[in-house]
């Protein structure tokens, strides 16, 4: 009896599904200081692009890590003990924070990655600024709230 299965070694090529964020479809237009969707004569606002690799970020760094049924159980960041807290040093809570948002990035295909991260305590929440790099070669300035 075997601990481990044995696995068939297999050649797979051209994984990468990654789709530049031009030629990423639509996404809903939504406001989030209103905590509603923008709406024109009852239909809601699409946004495509850049705009809506925007839309997607924000949305992802306001979504609770597990907590809502929606969205995948690895989508979003997980910010339950880190803030609202001072149990654990700025640092700590930095770090983490940042790790957190980088893990979920990776789960845009438009988004190859981010750099230039500044986290700043704002009461019990944290203000995040960073740029996201594109997989077309262009970047994308991210300010959000995380926490509120």
């Amino acid at each position: 009896m075997q601990l481990f299965p044995d696995f068939i070694e297999t050649t797979v090529s051209n994984l990468d599904t990654s789709q530049p964020a031009a030629e990423i479809q639509t996404s809903l237009k939504y406001d989030h200081e209103n905590k509603q969707f923008y709406m024109i004569d009852g239909s809601p606002v699409l946004c495509m692009g850049k705009q809506a690799v925007r839309e997607w970020i924000a949305l992802m760094l306001r979504v609770q890590r597990g907590k809502d049924p929606v969205f995948a159980a690895d989508c979003g960041i997980d910010v339950d003990g880190l803030l609202g807290t001072r149990a654990f040093p700025d640092g700590f809570t930095r770090s983490e924070l940042i790790r957190e948002i980088r893990e979920t990035l990776a789960l845009c295909p438009a988004i190859s990655g981010a750099e230039g991260f500044e986290v700043n305590r704002i009461g019990a929440n944290m203000a995040v600024h960073f740029t996201a790099l594109l997989r077309n070669g262009e970047t994308l300035e991210v300010n959000e709230n995380v926490g509120g």
